[in-house]
């Protein structure tokens, strides 16, 4: 497959393809790294890189090994209603 072109958004969109049918949304990198195709080794860093920036994926060492799993987000925290009730310290 050598003089094949893939572009760094098909990359991207390869990677988060294979991770989303992996079991539990979960990969080694050491697995991920080679599902691409026609790409070379730093083109894959790049791009892991650039999902892991954007929030797309996270990345975890476990036991030395690099792991893979799709971005997952929180909703922001609830702000909580004023007191109130006057603290006793701040009454004169």
């Amino acid at each position: 497959m050598i003089g094949v072109k893939i572009t760094p958004d098909e990359l991207d969109d390869a990677l988060l393809a294979a991770l989303r049918g992996a079991p539990g949304q979960v990969m080694p990198w050491a697995e991920l790294r080679d599902l691409p195709p026609a790409s070379a080794y730093w083109q894959r860093v790049e791009s892991l890189t650039r999902l892991e920036v954007s929030g797309a994926v996270h990345v975890t060492k476990v036991d030395g090994l690099n792991y893979c799993a799709l971005g997952y987000s929180t909703p922001p925290p609830r702000r909580r209603p004023a007191s109130t009730v006057a603290c006793p310290t701040m009454q004169s």
